[in-house]
C-alpha cells in the first residue's frame, strides 16, 4: 500500500439558505420537490474552525459546547470552495447523492415523507408569514427562484479531507461494513429493510389518530413485489378504537391503498389491482370421541371397526355453515368438516376413548401414518389421546390442496374429509371488525403506494413495493 497522508479541516461555510414551499407538491416520489424544503443559494463567507478542547488553551472562544475559533482561509481557491459548496447542496437536509441508494432514501424518508419534519417546517412557515418573500420575474416566464420562501443565514461546519497519495482499491468480494460477533456491538444493514410478514393487523389509534398496524403508528409497509399479504381489521381495546364507534357503531373507517396520499385527490386513484376484501380468520374448536363403526360412517366395513365421531364449530356465528357438523349439537360419525384458508382450528381428545388413537392431518384417506400433512398442525407436549389438555391444532395455510383428512396414527380409515376452502367475501368491504383485506403483489418493479381512508384524513401511510425481501436488498426505485 502506497503512504497516504490525510490532512482534515473545518471550514465554517456562512450560507443563505432558502425555506421554499411548492404548493403542488404533496411530498410524493412523483413530485419534483417536497413540499417543504432547505436549499442553500448562496455562499456568503469562508474560515476556518477549530473544535478540540485544546484550543481553549490555545485562547479559543467557546461557542456552543465545543472551542472553536474563526481563522482566515488560505488553503482554497475559489474554484475549490465552490466545488465544496455544491457538494454540501446534495447531501442532507439540503438534497442527496444521485445514484447514491442510501442517501437517496435518507432524504426521502427523513425529509420528504417524515410528517414531523414537514409539519415542523409548516408550522414555521405559518408562524412567519411576514418573512415570505415571493419570486421576482426576471425575464419572461423566468423567476429568480422556483418558489415562495423565507430566507435566513445559517452557519454549516464542513470537514473537508486532503489527501496526499493515493488510496488503492478495495479488492472485490471486500465487505465495506465491518462485521462483529453477534454476541457484541455490531453493524449490519438494518433489518427494517425486510420485507413485512404475510399477515397483519390493522386497527385505529385512540381518537382516530391514526391507523395502526401490528401497533406501529403510520408503519411504512414494505412488501415484495411478488407475494400475499393479509391485513386483518381488529376493533382494539378501547371503546372508541376503530372500527368501534360511539355506542358501539362502527366508525367505517374504510383502509385502502392508492397512488396518491389522501386517496383520489388531486388527480390519484384508488390501487385496487390484487386487492380483495374477506371475512377474517376464523378460530374453531372440534371434539372427539372414538366409537364403533355404524352405517353412518363414510368408511364403514372399510378398515378399523373404530372411528371416530365428531362434535364442534368452525366458529361460524350460525354453528353449521363452515363446518358441517353443528354446534355442538351431536358427534358426528366421521363427519366432513369444511376449515377456511388461514384460519386456525383446535381437536381435542380428552375423552378417553381416544387412548391410543391419536390424531393427525393426512393427504389420502386410509391413515395409520400415511401421507402426512405437517404445514400448519402442532401439538401439545406429549400428544397423548384420551388425557385431558391435549390437542392438535391446525391452521389450515392457503396453500393447503382442496381436500385433506384427519385420521387416527395407528389405524385405518378412522376420520373423515376435511375441506378446505376460501374465506367468504366480507360485507363491510374492509372497513368493520372481523374482516381482512387480501393484498395479492404481483410487479416486475418497485413502486410506492399510500394507505389512508377515504372517511377520515390524514391516518395513513406509505408503502414500498420491493423486488428483493431480504434484510440486505435495498429499494432500488
Amino acid at each position: 500500500m502506497s503512504d497516504i497522508k490525510i490532512n482534515r479541516i473545518n471550514r465554517n461555510f456562512k450560507t443563505k439558505v432558502h425555506l421554499y414551499f411548492n404548493k403542488d407538491s404533496y411530498s410524493r416520489l412523483s413530485d419534483t420537490t417536497p413540499r417543504f424544503y432547505l436549499a442553500p443559494v448562496e455562499l456568503l463567507n469562508l474560515e476556518k474552525v477549530a473544535f478540540t478542547p485544546e484550543s481553549k488553551k490555545a485562547g479559543y472562544s467557546k461557542y456552543g459546547n465545543r472551542f472553536w475559533k474563526w481563522k482566515g482561509e488560505d488553503t482554497l481557491n475559489d474554484a475549490q470552495a465552490e466545488y465544496i459548496f455544491a457538494q454540501m447542496g446534495g447531501s442532507y437536509p439540503y438534497g442527496y447523492i444521485q445514484g447514491d441508494t442510501a442517501s437517496q432514501n435518507k432524504y426521502y424518508y427523513d425529509l420528504t415523507t417524515n410528517d414531523a419534519a414537514q409539519s415542523f417546517y409548516k408550522s414555521y412557515w405559518d408562524k412567519n408569514q411576514d418573512k415570505v418573500v415571493q419570486p421576482k420575474t426576471i425575464t419572461v416566464g423566468n423567476l429568480d427562484y422556483p418558489y415562495p420562501y423565507i430566507e435566513f443565514i445559517t452557519n454549516e461546519i464542513v470537514t473537508f479531507k486532503h489527501i496526499d497519495g493515493t488510496i488503492p482499491d478495495l479488492p472485490e468480494g471486500i465487505n465495506t461494513y465491518a462485521e462483529f460477533s453477534p454476541d457484541g456491538n455490531f453493524y449490519d444493514q438494518p433489518p427494517s429493510w425486510s420485507c413485512d410478514g404475510e399477515e397483519m393487523e390493522i386497527k385505529v389509534s385512540p381518537f382516530g389518530k391514526t391507523f395502526e398496524i401490528n401497533s406501529f403508528g403510520k408503519y411504512l409497509l414494505k412488501l415484495g413485489a411478488t407475494g400475499r399479504y393479509r391485513f386483518d381489521l381488529n376493533s382494539g381495546t378501547i371503546g372508541d378504537q376503530w372500527p368501534t364507534g360511539i355506542d358501539g357503531g362502527y366508525s367505517g373507517y374504510r383502509f385502502r391503498f392508492s397512488t396518491g396520499e389522501e386517496g383520489v385527490l388531486n388527480g390519484y386513484e384508488d390501487y385496487e389491482s390484487g386487492i380483495s376484501y374477506v371475512r377474517g380468520p376464523e378460530v374453531g374448536y372440534f371434539y372427539l370421541q372414538t366409537e364403533q363403526k355404524t352405517s353412518e360412517h363414510p368408511d364403514y366395513g372399510v378398515g378399523s371397526v373404530s372411528g371416530f365421531a365428531i362434535s364442534g364449530s368452525g366458529g361460524d356465528p350460525s354453528g353449521t355453515d363452515v363446518t358441517g357438523v353443528g354446534h355442538f349439537e351431536h358427534f358426528h360419525e366421521g363427519g366432513t368438516l369444511s376449515l377456511r384458508k388461514e384460519s386456525l382450528y383446535y381437536f381435542f381428545q380428552n375423552d378417553g376413548s381416544n387412548s391410543g388413537h391419536e390424531i393427525y392431518i393426512s393427504t389420502g384417506a386410509s391413515g395409520q401414518h400415511s401421507d402426512i400433512y405437517e404445514s400448519g398442525v402442532n401439538y401439545t407436549l406429549n400428544h397423548e389421546a384420551g388425557v385431558s389438555g391435549n390437542f392438535m391444532s391446525f391452521r389450515v395455510p392457503h396453500s393447503a390442496p382442496d381436500r385433506l383428512y384427519y385420521q387416527c396414527q395407528h389405524h385405518t380409515y378412522m376420520g373423515g374429509q376435511i375441506n378446505v376452502i376460501d374465506s367468504p367475501a366480507a360485507s363491510g368491504s374492509g372497513s368493520a371488525p372481523g374482516e381482512s383485506i387480501i393484498f395479492d403483489v404481483n410487479k416486475d418493479k418497485e413502486m410506492f403506494l399510500h394507505y389512508y381512508s377515504p372517511d377520515k384524513s390524514g391516518i395513513g401511510g406509505y408503502a414500498m413495493i420491493k423486488t428483493g425481501c431480504a434484510h440486505d436488498d435495498k429499494y432500488i426505485g
